[in-house]
């Protein structure tokens, strides 16, 4: 979000709001954790997902929280 705001003061603000608004998780060590272990048990399974994909994972879970997924054909 940042990357498209930076620039444009009223972009900024709008960008500024928003996150203010918002509960940012934290990337700690136990997430870090819990997204090795994500990306560990699908590559073994034969698929993957992305790096961000899998650090979003591994926070949800180490915040015992549900994650919304869209499985791919």
């Amino acid at each position: 979000m940042w990357a498209g705001a930076v620039g444009s003061g009223r972009r900024e603000h709008a960008v500024d709001t928003l996150l203010r608004a918002l509960s940012i998780l934290p990337l700690d060590a136990d997430s870090a954790r819990c997204a090795a272990s994500v990306r560990r048990d699908l590559e073994r399974a034969g698929r993957s997902i992305g790096m961000a994909d899998s650090l979003i994972a591994g926070i949800c879970l180490a915040q015992v929280l549900p994650a919304a997924v869209q499985p791919t054909p």
